[in-house]
């Protein structure tokens, strides 16, 4: 009884299969009437929607810079960063560069772009917007460009109702892209070229002045050659080089001084002293040191502290480092020796320098002024060779600057349409009838029995 009582009560199943097939067979007719409705639509849909062929362009743009000559580039390659490949993307898609394409292509008056139907002139009597705009952004519309990965290469589509027209729009958008690119770099070089012709002229001018004004100094103050005085200026020179030498001693003679005070006459400083000094005694009194004192802590591990022969080992050890100490105290007082000698020189080539100067200040007056004129006229003139030299370059360069961009794939028109796809279209629509068929009839419900 317990059992019969639970079964009777037992909840009823989430989902009744068979009821829902029931409902679904009894139907059948209304479901298959909602999926065919569903392909009719689709069929008309196909019949009067216009086929749209899409063709794709695809650009290499390169940022290696070929050189053909030494000469540089006025402006320079794209880049071979991430960011600069894909801001070409943008580039491309720029609406100064379509809107060249979309003129010279003729396609404000073509009737895909210019002419959208009767609804579209109500609307443009109203205002809403101009009609040459609205082509454009339709042809705009139609054009997409997209970086294939983190690669170099850029695909141009473009899609139309004719496959002949999408191919030629895409190619001609990737052409003029190539054209936009050496066209910017002629302008450059064109725009330099210009500028350093016009500057070249005010740079002639200022070195004629400059040597004017030292053919007018030297007949002023009666120089007739300009190595007059030389002889003294060059000896003057000369005291400089080595004086600055001599310094560089005493510098570097000071530096191993305060090394070597500082390393004292230990063993450890003696390591360390041993690293700026080469000294063989040094290194020999290191390896008896070692040695010995290797061998007075093995004979105190035999012998014991108070052996004759510890006793001996240590007066040895002890030899030993009275030897290191007064090799470290010989080698301070040699460096101490050599850094005198070199602070006596450069005190000597200081005082002989003195004297050279103080004859040359009367004298050299004139020659300093001269010097002057004729550096400031030198610079002047190395200039003005800069200036020629690189307007001789970059009038060289046009035409020779390749575009760092390259046609891989020119666009073909495609043998078939990308929208609308009936292979697609037709078993989704069939698909879709076919729920919404079956949801319709388990909405009515099961069919009444008559």
């Amino acid at each position: 009884m317990t059992s019969a009582n639970s079964d009777e009560h037992a909840l009823p199943p989430l989902f009744d299969f068979h009821a829902t097939w029931h409902i679904l067979w009894a139907r059948r007719r209304a479901v298959l009437a909602t999926m065919v409705i569903a392909l009719l639509a689709a069929l008309l849909y196909l019949a009067v929607t216009k086929p749209r062929y899409t063709a794709t362009a695809s650009v290499l743009i390169d940022p290696r810079d070929s050189r053909a000559t030494n000469l540089s580039s006025v402006l320079p390659g794209i880049g071979a960063d991430s960011a600069a490949i894909a801001s070409q993307v943008f580039v491309i898609e720029s609406r100064n560069l379509l809107i060249d394409v979309f003129k010279t292509q003729g396609m404000d008056k073509d009737p895909e772009f210019a002419d959208r139907g009767l609804l579209a002139r109500l609307f443009s009597l109203f205002g809403s917007e101009d009609s040459s705009e609205a082509a454009f952004k339709r042809f705009q519309d139609k054009v997409s460009v997209e970086r294939k990965g983190l690669t170099y290469v850029v695909n141009v589509n473009f899609a139309s109702e004719s496959s002949d027209k999408a191919a030629r729009i895409a190619n001609a958008i990737v052409n003029h892209y190539k054209a936009s690119l050496s066209k910017e770099r002629e302008l450059a070089n064109n725009d330099a070229n210009t500028l350093l012709t016009e500057r070249i002229g005010s740079l002639q001018k200022s070195v004629s002045d400059a040597d004017r004004a030292i053919e007018d100094f030297k007949v002023e103050h009666n120089i007739l050659t300009g190595t007059a005085g030389g002889t003294l200026q060059s000896q003057i020179d000369q005291l400089t080089t080595q004086l600055i030498t001599a310094q560089n001693d005493v510098d570097q003679a000071q530096d191993k001084y305060n090394l070597a005070q500082a390393a004292g006459t230990s063993v450890n400083g003696l390591a360390r002293l041993s690293r700026v000094v080469s000294s063989g005694a040094i290194d020999r009194l290191r390896d008896d040191y070692n040695q010995r004192a290797t061998a007075l802590a093995n004979s105190a591990m035999v012998y014991g502290p108070r052996h004759p022969v510890i006793e001996r080992q240590q007066s040895e050890l002890e030899r030993v480092r009275w030897l290191m100490a007064a090799e470290a105290g010989r080698i301070q007082q040699e460096r101490k020796s050599e850094y005198n000698l070199a602070v006596q020189t450069a005190k000597k080539l200081q005082s002989k320098l003195d004297d050279l100067r103080n004859q040359s200040k009367s004298s050299d007056i004139a020659q300093v002024q001269l010097r002057q004129l004729e550096a400031r006229a030198q610079a002047a003139r190395v200039v003005l060779d800069d200036f020629l030299k690189r307007a001789q370059e970059t009038l060289q360069m046009q035409g020779l600057q390749p575009s760092e961009a390259r046609v891989i794939a020119t666009a073909t028109a495609p043998a078939r349409p990308t929208w609308p796809r009936p292979s697609l279209i037709l078993p989704a629509s069939a698909l879709l009838g076919l729920i919404f068929g079956s949801g319709l009839a388990l909405m009515l419900g099961p069919l009444k029995q008559k």
